[in-house]
């Protein structure tokens, strides 16, 4: 069906609003870092005291201290950590996986230089770790597998390299290579353990992926003297995505499955400062914008270090770059992602009419705009455009313009309108609709008031 004949007959519609998920933010105990969470988002795991631990924080009020030294990643149930610990015949720190039937199992390496392997991500099912293993005082990429053991990744460009995550569906990791001038992107294929770099001549390193290796996100040089953050895939390469403060350099970290969100850090010295970016809104503060949707988080967020699949849960640690620190967990609600009010309205009769909207946006989702505070039984008209060239007009500003569609409804005797829908099939992640209501009556300078622009962008 047409998109804008699927707006005129959604518009016949008039349905109660759905329940929204709680927005929240939960502190662990001082000097308990977090450094992941689970894809379903239950689960974030971390260390404390020398020791790891994961905390099931809708549940549990503290982490639960597991033994090992490390926990870096964990799969998607919360059921498999891993990271690092104490060989039991050397002494000496290697990578480990851990459950609860098993506790921690060393996963192997190849010689020493200080420590022997470190395990920096794990596959949704926990079947696939990789990492950093020492091939004398040289890093190598490995990959370690329930059914393979341990294998080292095909070495790509001149020396040294390193994975850093795997795609949930552990097909493909993701690391840096040494390239024409230091580290470069790299990925491999774990079927065959080969790899392939982006191009030896970009400086820079894949930091993270979605379940399938499709996108990838990372750090690498743009211009200037500074790392940038970036996010690609094989339809649009690399894409700048920018920093907090060009002086600092920049590193996405993590990616949402459908790649409408990513959060990261920025980093100048030892001083880090959170961030999240969202299709249709940009790089911002990652304490800013948590305030901006309504949740206070207290501390200053310092460093962003994990993102649930669905890209509602993300963790990260909390202080003043790194002092009395501790972990963070924050939970948006759906329309946190999907939903932004650009306001532009002007006063009515009943006050400032009032535009919103609830949904995933994803094909076949429950749907809902809502109209309030509108004159009662006025005539109104719905602008829904594809791009906004905001213009100011009768005190406020339009910002559904040019329009696409023009919808003539009638408000109720509330002064209220709410339309229900499924989200519309085909529509492509980070698309963008922009509503607006102008509405007939009774305002007392120019005859008519406007609502506030909404923005919804497709996840």
């Amino acid at each position: 069906m047409n998109l804008c004949r699927f707006l005129m007959c959604s518009a016949l519609l008039t349905l109660s609003v759905g329940t929204a998920v709680a927005q929240q933010t939960v502190q662990a105990p001082l000097g308990a870092l977090i450094r992941g969470v689970s894809g379903d988002g239950s689960r974030a795991i971390g260390n404390q005291g020398g020791e790891a631990f994961y905390w099931d924080w809708r549940v549990d009020p503290t982490p639960t201290l597991i033994g090992g030294q490390a926990a870096n990643a964990v799969s998607y149930d919360g059921s498999v950590i891993v990271g690092n610990m104490e060989d039991p015949v050397t002494g000496d720190s290697i990578a480990g996986r851990w459950t609860v039937a098993t506790g921690w199992v060393a996963l192997g390496g190849m010689s020493n230089c200080g420590s022997i392997s470190s395990a920096r991500d794990v596959s949704d099912d926990g079947t696939a770790v990789t990492g950093l293993a020492w091939d004398g005082c040289s890093a190598i990429a490995f990959l370690w597998t329930t059914t393979g053991g341990f294998e080292q990744l095909q070495v790509l460009g001149a020396g040294s390299h390193t994975a850093n995550t795997i795609s949930g569906d552990g097909s493909m990791v993701g690391g840096y290579a040494t390239g024409t001038s230091g580290r470069t992107p790299a990925t491999w294929e774990t079927g065959n353990l080969n790899g392939q770099v982006f191009d030896a001549d970009i400086q820079g390193e894949v930091k993270g992926m979605t379940g399938n290796g499709e996108v990838t996100v990372g750090s690498r040089y743009f211009s200037g003297g500074t790392l940038t953050a970036y996010v690609h895939n094989s339809a649009s390469g690399f894409v700048n995505l920018g920093s907090l403060d060009p002086a600092w350099s920049s590193t996405a970290l993590d990616v949402s499955e459908s790649g409408a969100v990513i959060i990261g850090n920025d980093s100048l010295l030892l001083s880090r400062k959170a961030w999240i970016w969202r299709v249709g809104v940009g790089l911002e503060s990652l304490h800013d914008a948590l305030i901006d949707i309504g949740i206070h988080p207290g501390d200053e967020l310092y460093e962003s270090a994990g993102l649930s699949d669905d890209g509602k849960v993300l963790v990260g640690n909390s202080g003043f770059n790194g002092l009395s620190n501790r972990g963070f967990v924050s939970e948006l609600s759906p329309q946190d992602l999907t939903w932004e009010d650009l306001g532009g309205d002007t006063n009515g009769i009943n006050g400032h009419p009032h535009l919103s909207g609830t949904g995933t946006l994803v094909s076949g989702a429950p749907t809902t705009i809502d109209l309030v505070n509108g004159p009662t039984s006025a005539i109104s008209v719905v602008w829904v455009s594809i791009t906004s060239v905001p213009f100011p007009v009768a005190g406020g500003v339009i910002h559904a313009n040019p329009f696409v569609s023009e919808i003539l409804i009638p408000l109720n005797p509330a002064g209220e309108f709410h339309a229900a829908f499924p989200w519309f099939a085909g529509v492509p992640s980070g698309f963008e609709l922009y509503f607006q209501f102008i509405i007939q009556g009774l305002s007392r300078v120019y005859g008519y008031s406007l609502s506030n622009g909404l923005k919804a962008t497709a996840l």
